[in-house]
């Protein structure tokens, strides 16, 4: 199906359009007025490389907080360590009530700022940041779409005879949860492959596949009979539904880069 991402130019850096109308608020302007052009936020994004305080205040402007979470590891591997998370009504330093889209950095302020990246650990610190940023706005649209849903929504599952496993299994088949990870399983074999044929998606799920939320999703709910599963199967269904949300817009900007 083609070459992996890292022989050519990162998917996600050649996305030269806003992406938050296609996550789908309601109230665009009301809600999430911000644009996010990831191919610009690529670029501008190298002048924090190195520079906590920068990155900051670069990513406030864009709605999203960030939190450093040490201890700084000093042989911290070349990719940074980096997740997210929504809360939902978080109340700021001044008592103002607001919906926080945070990103978890695992080091120091200090641990970012001397972190000896190589130019292809960066690119995969912003490709990890960027898809993260996007996922957690997932959420936010959920929340601020419809609260009911997103305080109850869980597809069903088999239960596991290990409380560990249930406790992840729980986690992932949450409704919101499956949708968002899906738009993350949309980037990832976007990124991964030349040419990927998402209506054969339902044949390719094997460890083979290159995509790593995919491939958490059948490490959690097991490979076995994998489309028998109905978390599986609603998770295929929203990776081809945003796929089908970004086809035209990709198509111009993928076609655009490489003139």
């Amino acid at each position: 199906m083609g070459e992996n991402n890292a022989m050519r130019p990162e998917f996600i850096s050649r996305l030269d359009f806003d992406v938050v109308p296609l996550i789908g608020f309601e109230n665009r302007k009301r809600m999430f007025p911000i644009k996010m052009n990831l191919a610009q936020m690529w670029g501008e994004l190298d002048r924090c490389r190195n520079n906590a305080r920068a990155l900051v205040s670069y990513l406030q402007k864009k709605w999203v907080s960030v939190q450093f979470i040490g201890p700084d590891d000093e042989k911290a591997k070349d990719v940074m360590v980096i997740a997210g998370e929504f809360e939902p009504d978080f109340e700021g330093r001044y008592g103002v009530v607001y919906d926080d889209v945070r990103v978890l950095i695992f080091t120091t302020r200090e641990g970012f700022n001397r972190h000896v990246f190589s130019d292809s650990g960066w690119s995969a610190f912003k490709r990890d940041l960027l898809q993260i940023v996007m996922h957690e706005l997932v959420h936010a649209r959920q929340f601020i779409n419809s609260k009911r849903r997103w305080l109850h929504g869980q597809v069903r599952f088999e239960q596991s005879r290990r409380l560990s496993l249930n406790v992840q299994r729980e986690y992932l088949a949450d409704m919101c949860e499956v949708e968002a990870y899906a738009h993350c399983c949309y980037i990832e074999l976007m990124s991964n492959y030349r040419s990927f044929d998402f209506s054969k998606l339902p044949d390719k799920l094997t460890g083979r596949i290159k995509c790593d939320s995919l491939r958490f999703y059948l490490r959690v709910f097991g490979y076995k009979d994998a489309l028998q599963k109905p978390v599986i199967k609603r998770l295929i269904t929203h990776i081809k539904a945003w796929e089908r949300r970004y086809r035209a817009h990709v198509k111009v900007a993928l076609e655009a880069s490489v003139d």
